[in-house]
C-alpha cells in the first residue's frame, strides 16, 4: 500500500476479503462477547468489519494481520459497549423486564410476617 490515506483498490480489496475470511472467527468471537442479542451481534459485526475496511490502508504488513484485526475489533466493541451503556433504556424494554419479576414484597411486610409467626408460636407454647 503506497499511501496511508488511500482507500483500498480492487487488488487490495480482494486481499482484504481473503484475510477477513481467513480470520472471521475473531470478529465472531468479539461480537458474541460484547453483544446482548442476535441483532446487536449482527450490528457489532458489521461495525467491526466497516472499521477494519477503513483502517486497512494503515495496516503495517510487518505485523500479523490477525493481531491487528483483533485490536481493531476489540476497540470497536469496547467503544460500542461504552456508547450503549450511556444510552438510556427504552421505557418499553424497562416495563417488559419489570413484568417478568416476581411480586415485590417489602422488607417491612416480610419482617412483620416473621414477627407475627414467632409471636403466635410463643403464645401457643404457653
Amino acid at each position: 500500500m503506497t499511501s496511508p490515506n488511500a482507500m483500498p483498490g480492487t487488488a487490495a480489496s480482494d486481499e482484504f476479503s481473503a484475510r477477513l475470511d481467513e480470520h472471521k472467527g475473531i470478529v465472531c468471537k468479539i461480537a458474541h462477547a460484547y453483544a446482548r442479542n442476535p441483532e446487536d451481534w449482527q450490528d457489532l459485526s458489521q461495525e467491526i468489519i466497516l472499521q477494519l475496511w477503513k483502517s486497512y490502508p494503515r495496516f503495517d504488513p510487518r505485523f500479523k494481520f490477525s493481531t491487528w484485526m483483533y485490536r481493531v475489533a476489540l476497540n470497536v466493541a469496547i467503544s460500542n459497549y461504552r456508547r450503549e451503556r450511556r444510552r438510556p433504556t427504552p421505557l418499553c424494554r424497562w416495563r417488559n423486564s419489570l413484568s417478568s419479576l416476581p411480586p415485590n414484597r417489602s422488607k417491612a411486610s416480610s419482617t412483620r410476617g416473621s414477627r407475627n409467626s414467632i409471636a403466635s408460636s410463643d403464645s401457643s407454647m404457653n
